[in-house]
């Protein structure tokens, strides 16, 4: 299943019509990819496979790069001046840019945290480039007016740095995409007030023209992104070799790196003078470094933490190789940390247990929930711990006074403290051995009236 969404990825960049390197340059050598069902990503030669899917794809050049990333910007201004042609899509657009031109801490009621951080984090993107937002203001003032013409408005908005996440985005909203389900577009729904009803209508009142020009962008930007992210998903695969550990799957690992990747393909911008590799490593590695703190650890630990997890796997099983017998000094010595922090790290490497997983092989009725000792008690245990006092108190109430009395001195049934047998006969005016029989004959009574009446199964003389 981790290897059936990476694996479909790849089909579905093939299935792309839209090729950029071949509409201007012809590339006819190239070996076609072959499909693989989700049937076989699931075996266990699923990694060679995928290894051998990337090993025909070829690596891009610089001016390819480059070439791909020019289109991309251009499907995504084409995509801006589009929604600036209706005037429904302008305005909802100008009350976009009035909210990213709010304070970066400005949060609505009760919006959920994914929602909320994934359009600040557009809201910075997009106001990171230098009078950035004195562009935006004056962009919104033109679009407020209402003589503006379309030329300019889509002269000022050349001028601008759109992030293609927060456009694509805002397109789902009209578009009526599977994407508009994804966090981005959902906070977007709750900060201009749309809801779904709204954006049907929105999207019905835009002529089949407008419609059309606005779907034939959107899927081209997203065949030109894929076309990039295609051809470096090697770079993925040699990364997550790097960073996989003896508790997360290399494919987990690798299918958290796409997504990466594809971060990396949506933010790049060749203007910084780097290659698209050099930019979408720290991007694919800092998704594979945190995919094991995510998917093994029931308690989130420091990155710290988890590098030197991942060193004593790799010195461990270094050491076991060459058959060293003292590991624990060798360990130390190797990882140069004191025996003190090296237990800690040895705590940390256990895995953790499920309650509810079968101690005798596929039986389940007796679970490690079962078997564990319960430092607390059971609500019923409990309701019956407080009912206890009353229910001794009746017993002994049925008793003759002098009997009753007895008991209640001997134990301390009424919150005094016990009394020996001779301060109680002294108090009745009877010896000793006639109290002695006394409470031998109420204890017997007691034991008679419980074994006969169901309250002792949880009182016991």
């Amino acid at each position: 299943m981790q290897s059936a969404f990476f694996l479909s990825l790849l089909e579905q960049f093939e299935r792309d019509e839209v090729n950029p390197m071949t509409e201007d340059h012809a590339q006819n050598n190239q070996p076609p990819l072959s499909a693989l069902s989700i049937d076989n990503a699931l075996t266990k030669d699923a990694l060679s496979q995928l290894r051998n899917q990337i090993s025909q794809l070829p690596v891009l050049s610089p001016d390819q790069e480059k070439q791909i990333v020019a289109h991309m910007h251009i499907t995504i201004h084409k995509l801006v001046e589009s929604l600036l042609t209706h005037t429904k899509t302008r305005d909802i657009f100008a009350k976009l840019i009035t909210t990213l031109l709010q304070p970066a801490d400005n949060k609505i009621r009760d919006i959920p945290a994914s929602e909320y951080f994934a359009l600040r984090r557009e809201r910075l993107e997009v106001l990171k480039p230098t009078d950035q937002r004195q562009k935006l203001q004056l962009f919104l003032d033109t679009i407020n007016c209402r003589h503006s013409s379309s030329t300019l408005l889509a002269k000022q908005a050349q001028q601008l740095y759109w992030p293609p996440p927060l456009i694509i985005g805002f397109c789902d909203l009209f578009l009526q995409s599977p994407q508009q389900w994804l966090s981005l577009p959902l906070a977007m729904k709750r900060y201009l007030a749309i809801d779904n009803d709204t954006a049907r209508q929105l999207s019905q009142q835009l002529c089949q023209k407008q419609r059309e020009h606005l779907a034939t962008h959107y899927q081209r930007y997203f065949r030109y992104r894929n076309q990039l992210i295609k051809h470096n998903i090697r770079l993925v695969y040699h990364i997550g070799k790097k960073h996989s550990d003896f508790r997360t799957p290399i494919l987990d690992v690798i299918q958290e790196g796409i997504f990466g990747l594809i971060r990396a393909a949506e933010m790049f911008r060749p203007s910084t003078g780097y290659r698209f590799s050099t930019y979408a490593y720290n991007w694919i590695e800092a998704k594979t470094r945190r995919a094991g703190e995510k998917m093994n650890n029931t308690i989130k630990l420091p990155s710290s933490l988890t590098v030197d997890l991942n060193r004593l796997h790799r010195t461990l099983n270094r050491l076991r190789q060459k058959g060293e017998q003292s590991i624990s000094t060798q360990l130390a010595s190797e990882l140069a940390l004191p025996q003190e922090k090296l237990s800690e790290l040895l705590q940390l490497r256990s895995r953790g247990l499920s309650l509810d997983q079968g101690q005798y092989g596929d039986d389940e009725a007796l679970n490690l929930a079962g078997i564990l000792p319960s430092d607390t008690n059971c609500v019923i245990s409990e309701a019956s711990t407080l009912e206890l006092p009353e229910r001794i108190k009746g017993l002994v109430d049925g008793l003759p006074d002098r009997q009753a009395h007895i008991i209640n001195q001997r134990f301390g049934l009424l919150g005094i403290e016990p009394q020996t047998i001779e301060t109680i006969g002294h108090t009745l005016g009877i010896s000793r051995e006639r109290v002695r029989q006394l409470e031998k004959e109420a204890l017997a009574t007691l034991r008679r009236r419980l074994t006969n009446t169901r309250q002792g199964e949880d009182l016991q003389l």
